[in-house]
């Protein structure tokens, strides 16, 4: 929950997620849907390609405060030695889906809208 009214959170939501390298993937006011994927390559992981991909509903709670609800889901690919010995050249992509994403991402992007709509005035520290 946020201490800011519907109609100030969703315009200034949709910058910060763009300004933090999100796509947009749709978005829609009157529902309060918003639709968003993120894609990287992690060094620490062999350069595996991890994405985020997922959906945030956004709801008026009363006249002040916004209800913002997220599910998430996380997937990684990369490119593996596959072939038949040691000295093979042949790979393949090797990846995974995670269908509940970890609570650490969940965290990370609340915190990034909190921090976001506090940066443009539009949130009370806390709430």
């Amino acid at each position: 929950m946020v201490a800011v009214p519907y109609e100030s959170v969703f315009p200034s939501v949709l910058d910060v997620l763009m300004d933090n390298g999100f796509i947009i993937r749709s978005a829609d006011k009157e529902t309060g849907l918003v639709a968003i994927y993120q894609q990287w390559a992690d060094e620490s992981q062999h350069d595996a390609i991890i994405a985020l991909e997922g959906s945030a509903l956004f709801q008026p709670a009363g006249s002040n405060a916004t209800k913002i609800r997220l599910f998430l889901t996380g997937g990684s690919q990369r490119l593996e030695i596959t072939g038949g010995g040691s000295h093979s050249t042949d790979s393949s992509m090797v990846g995974k889906v995670q269908q509940n994403t970890s609570s650490n991402e969940y965290k990370k992007i609340l915190d990034l809208l909190e921090s976001g709509l506090l940066a443009a005035g539009k949130a009370k520290p806390g709430s």
